[in-house]
């Protein structure tokens, strides 16, 4: 009886170790950032943080300050990053880049819990969900991690846009009214969320037209909000890009180009961009990785048209869509490999993650086999990202903190160490002492030690 028991105990044990393995997982990534983190803004921080925050202390009237939150920044609409940012100033009287940064971080953690809702049925649920803890809890997406502007625009946006597809999932009137506001959100975070409401729209119309369930009027409804919704984003919008200059893509040689040289162009961006996760150096592998994904999908979504569930394929349609959108507004400034850049890598992690699943999910025959694959394959991703990219990190963070230590606040080439004063001046901001010491954290991928830090250069 007794070894029954401890047979009993030693197989719970083992069905919970890749649960055990993703708390773990999750814990060392927020363990990382609470080390290296600094309260130190960075570029955008200033334009889009700094600046709204000084605005909203010196308006005189609250149309002033409605105003500062939807004013366009660069070719976005960052309106739900502000309210995100003006609601942790309330909380903590002062606006702490350090805080924001971790907060932002939490979406990765929230879009994996959306994903365990979509598989939480399944016999190997944990085992299905361990390779996604180890492709998104790594740090591929370095430069923005600890970017605090950054890191709310660009993880939020896909949080928001997977909120929205899951409440439009077996549609009421009030999942329909959370779906609104969702998309909202994902609008106002960044100029690619506006391709939620086509999603959204898909949605409806795939319960309204496979299972005559659900009425074409939510449809219909959707498109009309989605129509005011956009219009109000356009209004009074410049077109910021029409001014950059020193493009390595348009040069005089280039500018001539045919239509469908260009195409061709934004579509090798775009897959670049889409199997950017796979490699920081290489646009062969990483285009070759993005035509492979983008191929799963479409065999996947023909499959499963007739399905009740398709959350799961939306997501990675919006991550898709998401990823063309960026290499349209990109494509014709930078050559390709600008698409390797680990600030774009987030669709790529989440694209991988979703087609991951969907893959899994129909494997019946030899399923733990497969998943344990998934698992090895998905380890070594992670362990070889953590050889890389956190020493990367670092480095990026630590001439943050040089430059901080020489009372220097560099935003595209211009000093905006005046911005930073005046938000110190107001109350809005505190920097921490100068000179701050680096930041040095051990490399290994089992360790977790930090060592003690090292005076500034």
């Amino acid at each position: 009886m007794k070894l029954s028991q401890a047979s009993i105990f030693y197989r719970q044990l083992i069905r919970l170790l890749p649960l055990l393995l993703i708390i773990a997982l999750a814990w060392r990534y927020f363990w990382y950032l609470e080390r290296t983190a600094v309260n130190i803004p960075y570029h955008d921080d200033i334009l889009d943080i700094l600046q709204l925050m000084s605005a909203l202390v010196r308006a005189d009237n609250w149309q002033d300050s409605l105003l500062a939150f939807f004013n366009q920044h660069n070719d976005h609409r960052t309106t739900a990053s502000r309210v995100f940012v003006y609601a942790a100033y309330l909380v903590q009287n002062e606006i702490n880049f350090r805080t924001l940064s971790i907060l932002a971080n939490l979406a990765i953690l929230m879009i994996l819990v959306l994903l365990y809702i979509r598989i939480r049925q399944q016999q190997y649920t944990w085992l299905l969900l361990l390779p996604v803890a180890l492709l998104l809890f790594q740090f591929r997406a370095f430069e923005i991690v600890l970017w605090a502007q950054a890191a709310l625009a660009y993880f939020f946006v896909f949080l928001y846009g997977f909120c929205c597809i899951y409440a439009l999932h077996n549609i009421t009137a009030g999942r329909f009214a959370l779906a609104i506001v969702f998309a909202v959100l994902t609008c106002f975070s960044l100029a690619s969320g506006q391709l939620i409401w086509l999603l959204g729209l898909a949605s409806l119309l795939h319960q309204s037209l496979t299972y005559k369930k659900v009425s074409a009027g939510y449809a219909l409804c959707w498109a009309v909000i989605a129509a005011l919704v956009l219009t109000l984003w356009h209004w009074n919008m410049v077109d910021v890009t029409a001014s950059r200059e020193g493009s390595a893509f348009l040069t005089d040689k280039t500018v001539g180009l045919s239509l469908f040289a260009v195409a061709v162009h934004n579509v090798h961006f775009f897959l670049v961009l889409l199997g950017s996760a796979v490699t920081s150096t290489s646009t062969l592998a990483a285009s070759i990785a993005g035509a492979v994904l983008l191929s799963v999908l479409a065999t996947v979504s023909i499959s499963s048209c007739k399905d009740s569930d398709i959350r799961l394929e939306l997501c990675s349609w919006y991550l898709v869509f998401s990823a063309a959108a960026i290499a349209v507004g990109r494509g014709k400034f930078f050559l390709a490999d600008y698409a390797l850049s680990s600030r774009y890598s987030i669709p790529s992690l989440l694209m991988f993650a979703c087609v991951w699943l969907l893959i899994a999910l129909r494997v019946k025959k030899y399923q733990p086999l497969i998943l344990a694959l998934g698992v090895v394959l998905a380890g070594i991703y992670s362990v070889t990202s953590y050889r890389t990219y956190p020493a990367l990190l670092q480095t990026s963070v630590n001439s943050r903190i040089k430059l901080f230590n020489q009372g220097q606040h560099p935003v595209m080439l211009q000093d905006a160490s005046a911005t930073v004063r005046e938000a110190t001046a107001l109350g809005i901001y505190n920097p921490p002492p100068s000179p701050q010491p680096l930041c040095h954290i051990n490399q290994h991928p089992i360790a977790l030690r930090a060592v003690s830090p090292q005076p500034p250069n």
